[in-house]
């Protein structure tokens, strides 16, 4: 059975299972030592924050990296607004706790917010929670069935919205009477990772996109290289430069890279207000803390 884990809860965390981590500072000497097990799809792992690498004090709520991105134009990005950046070591950064989607090597696709993995439909998890518009029509005694269950409601373009988890919806056959919240595919977003409008993807239609695996050598091409930029210089410490269409690394002309490191594809069962891989990529393999195995406390 599937558990879904909130804020405040407390939980014990397996951290030996995937295996002790070795040197997590350094990408080429980084490894695990034998474990029990491997994270398998559908775990519920705990991570340090890809992207809280860097950090600003000042405004300690905020993500420097989504930051950096709406403030394209360097000139508004600056010291005398924002205050000092600060770098952190990777046990230093903020804990996050997600569901593991996509696997090391594995393609990851979303269309019209159904998941496929390898080309196979994810399994619907009775704790995953998405957004429906009520359906016109029904009767009073269902609706209000509807909105009594509802995690949360709210109202837009002249209906009425709510949130529900999966397990509600069957328990209470709740199905026939709601339509999905769906973002259109022609509706590309650039906060949606990897941030290039050019991909045309959003929160539930995105992909495929291929989960790196340690040894695993990928074609490069200016067009590709958003996915994996981040990997290659701020996980696995390399430079990059783009001259001419052609792509330097470590000052070297390349076509193509080879990853250190497994990766990550992570989500959270609260879709419609999860900030997961979907906004910020990949958890490389030296940031995972452990596999959760259990609730100790609950709310």
């Amino acid at each position: 059975m599937q558990t879904a884990y909130r804020t405040g809860e407390i939980v014990v965390v397996d951290k030996f299972r995937p295996g002790p981590p070795v040197k997590i500072n350094n990408p080429d000497k980084f490894r695990r030592l034998k474990g029990p097990g491997d994270i398998s799809r559908y775990d519920v792992i705990v991570f340090h924050f890809p992207e809280g690498d860097t950090i600003l004090p000042d405004h300690e709520n905020d993500n420097y990296y989504y930051l950096k991105r709406q403030y394209r134009d360097k000139k508004f990005f600056n010291k005398e607004q924002f205050g000092k950046a600060v770098f952190k070591p990777v046990r230093r950064r903020t804990k996050y706790i997600k569901r593991v989607i996509g696997l090391p090597g594995d393609t990851v696709h979303f269309k019209e917010g159904i998941g496929m993995v390898n080309g196979k439909k994810l399994t619907p998890l009775p704790t995953e929670i998405h957004a429906y518009a009520i359906k016109d029509n029904i009767p009073e005694k269902k609706r209000q069935l509807v909105l009594k269950h509802a995690r949360d409601q709210y109202s837009k373009t002249n209906r009425i919205f709510v949130e529900l988890c999966n397990s509600t919806i069957a328990e209470y056959n709740l199905r026939e009477l709601l339509d999905r919240e769906i973002l259109p595919l022609n509706m590309p977003d650039d906060n949606i990772f990897p941030f290039d409008l050019s991909y045309f993807w959003n929160k539930d239609n995105f992909g495929p996109v291929i989960v790196p695996r340690k040894g695993k050598t990928v074609k490069l091409t200016v067009s590709n290289l958003p996915l994996y930029y981040r990997i290659i210089t701020a996980y696995e410490n390399n430079t990059v430069k783009i001259e001419n269409k052609t792509i330097y690394i470590n000052n070297k002309p390349s076509d193509n890279y080879t990853f250190k490191m497994n990766y990550y594809w992570v989500m959270g069962d609260n879709r419609p207000h999860s900030f997961d891989s979907r906004y910020w990529g990949f958890v490389p393999d030296n940031h995972i803390i452990g596999i959760v195995e259990k609730k100790l406390y609950s709310k």
